[in-house]
């Protein structure tokens, strides 16, 4: 039985259709409503788009082909330094450096490597004019560091110059998605997926229903595109294992969650996703201690905003606050530091200040700009919270209800408009939405337990047993 690869194949009947604003859905797309991954991932863990959400961008290239060394990102790396320093006009070999770099930013999380890529995909343009594949690398790129507008101007560039690449439409699905050009982005990966339905198209499928709040179809999605990994990378493998361990987790079921991220570790030990989501599904079975062993030796190596703030966030449940603020005054640190490194990171870095203390009037500024640059449903909900935070209740209903416009099945964001609605006197609209995140995922919330216990209370919504325990 051959795959049914539309963007919006009807595969889950609990799906709320609803029409997405902005124009009419393209051939082969159906309305749906959405659950990162996040990226994504791409959706996406812990407050924070996760790099993760774009790692298959390469899988499926037929322009633009990876470093020619077979056992890892850092002998590759060694032996392409080699090769320019050898060779410094051997502008196909920068290309493969920048890439290279990227793929290693990716994987360690580490600023550094964005600054070395953008030096090596700038020194291969100078050679290699009008190139597609380093226009599409330096797009990867973009993609990366969260520049979103950037990454969609280079993927235009290089449909431009290739008509027929499979990687600008890639570049395209992922900036549009994150631009909050749905319609755009489903047309995109729909031509994707018309040409070759492999592990980046299928992937990026799953991401969209997730979306647009059809799990069953996500999770059909993910599946399929493990099917059609036919010679992927263990990292890529372990990539899509971890996506599938997001959305289970953030969908309730911490069983099925921990098999996907315990196969993403097996493939590809300390993989940033799959680790920071075993810690939360150990929180969510009550063993906090052994949550914050399993992540304290990967901050220790790769003190990401990410696993710093989950840490944090176990420790003031644990009832460690010093420990917390320790933790939290980290993530601040580092996340100066990856905007030093040219990470466009105001939309997490609002959501973070907001839950932890910040400066109302800082997260609003940093939510604002995120917003302008990022007008999707993520850039919405970070807005909105940050005008609730500000007390600017009317302002904050508008966005929250944008944020759920395409029917987002969302634990942490119905919990936002379950408060906001709230405050602004919607009492029944509020109960409906915080029973509903809840029952989606009783485990959403960890650093904010005791704020959604006392929303929960003012509501007559109950919230698990096991929240009162340690």
């Amino acid at each position: 039985m051959q795959p049914d690869t539309r963007v919006g194949a009807p595969t889950s009947a609990g799906a709320r259709v609803r029409p997405v604003a902005g124009g009419k859905a393209p051939r082969g797309f159906l309305s749906r409503h959405r659950g990162s991954f996040a990226v994504a991932t791409v959706l996406l863990v812990v407050a924070t788009i996760s790099f993760t959400r774009f790692l298959t961008a390469s899988t499926d290239q037929a322009s633009v082909t990876g470093p020619a060394v077979a056992v890892t990102v850092d002998s590759a790396i060694a032996q392409l330094e080699s090769t320019v320093a050898a060779q410094p006009d051997d502008g196909r070999s920068w290309q493969k450096l920048g890439a290279a770099y990227t793929q290693k930013l990716v994987a360690s999380a580490n600023p550094t490597y964005a600054d070395l890529s953008r030096r090596s995909l700038d020194k291969a343009a100078a050679l290699l004019d009008a190139d597609v594949a380093t226009t599409v690398t330096r797009a990867q790129l973009a993609l990366t560091l969260h520049q979103f507008a950037d990454a969609r101007t280079l993927g235009e560039e290089a449909r431009s110059l290739s008509k027929g690449s499979n990687d600008a439409l890639i570049v395209l699905v992922d900036a549009n998605i994150e631009l909050g050009r749905y319609d755009e982005a489903a047309a995109d990966l729909q031509v994707l997926l018309d040409r070759k339905p492999g592990l980046a198209a299928l992937s990026r499928v799953a991401y969209l229903r997730e979306l647009r709040g059809d799990v069953d179809g996500a999770l059909s999605a993910l599946r399929e595109a493990q099917n059609a990994a036919t010679g992927a990378s263990a990292f890529d493998l372990a990539t899509v294992d971890a996506i599938r361990g997001d959305l289970l987790f953030n969908h309730g079921r911490i069983d099925e969650a921990d098999q996907a991220y315990t196969s993403a570790l097996a493939r590809t030990p300390d993989q940033l996703v799959a680790t920071a989501g075993r810690a939360r599904v150990l929180v969510a079975r009550g063993d906090l201690a052994a949550a914050a062993a399993l992540l304290s030796p990967l901050a220790a190596r790769l003190p990401t905003p990410t696993v710093l703030t989950l840490l944090g966030d176990i420790a003031l449940l644990d009832g460690r606050p010093q420990d917390a603020q320790r933790s939290f005054e980290v993530v601040r640190a580092t996340t100066a530091l990856e905007e030093a490194g040219g990470a466009a990171i105001d939309l997490e870095a609002a959501l973070f200040e907001a839950d932890h203390g910040g400066d109302p009037a800082m997260a609003l500024s940093l939510a604002t700009k995120a917003y302008s640059e990022r007008p999707g449903i993520h850039g919405a909900d970070a807005l909105a919270w940050a005008r609730f935070r500000s007390g600017d209740i009317a302002g904050a209903s508008t966005s929250i209800d944008e944020a759920l416009r395409l029917g987002t099945r969302d634990a942490t964001l119905l919990f936002h408009a379950a408060a906001i609605h709230a405050a602004a006197g919607s009492t029944e609209q509020a109960r409906s939405e915080l029973t509903e995140a809840l029952s989606i995922n009783p485990w959403f919330a960890i650093g904010n337990r005791a704020e959604v216990t006392d929303l929960a209370a003012r509501l007559g919504v109950a919230v698990p047993e096991e929240w009162g325990q340690r």
